[in-house]
């Protein structure tokens, strides 16, 4: 699954998204579900290049003008996408796109991140880390409720991804 489940699987959601929408989610290479780890010999596509990745994907589907949605990193390359391949794209929607300059704060918390994940891999404190940038503390720990299903799935899918094929992929986002 991906970022995207809570959406996909709210009734209320999934009843107009699934029966009027076919939808492709496309990850960068090495971070689907199941990738092995990305040998190190391996070139690293540029965010460029990923953005590019997407009208290959289109054109492999033979799908002609899509609406996109993106959150964070995609929504950044979805971005580089639109603004590549206007005629293709019918809307954006994103959320929390990066910038190519990200603040002082942003490039530190992206270095300390790039460490973490460089020696430690996918470990208890950077799944904590991504966890608090992209959930408020009552949605990830409330002393009322219990952590919300989202934020269960997302520790899930944490765990499911390699380090060095996240740390590689933070290194095309930072540059």
């Amino acid at each position: 699954m991906s970022c995207f489940q809570g959406l996909f699987f709210c009734p209320e959601a999934a009843s107009l998204l699934l029966h009027n929408f076919c939808i492709y989610h496309i990850s960068p290479p090495g971070n689907e579900l199941g990738a092995a780890a990305i040998c190190p010999d391996d070139p690293v596509p540029s965010a460029e290049d990923l953005a590019d990745q997407i009208i290959e994907d289109l054109n492999y589907f033979r799908l002609g003008a899509v609406m996109c949605m993106g959150i964070s990193s995609g929504a950044y390359i979805l971005s580089l996408f639109a603004t590549k391949y206007r005629e293709r794209v019918l809307g954006l929607i994103l959320v929390s796109p990066f910038c190519k300059s990200p603040s002082w704060t942003e490039w530190f918390y992206n270095k300390v991140m790039s460490n973490l994940l460089y020696f430690y891999g996918v470990c208890g404190l950077l799944k904590e880390c991504l966890l608090q940038r992209y959930f408020s503390k009552e949605v990830r720990d409330n002393a009322e409720f219990p952590e919300s299903e989202i934020v269960q799935a997302s520790r899930k899918l944490l765990d499911e991804r390699k380090g060095i094929n996240v740390f590689r992929f933070l290194q095309v986002i930072n540059e």
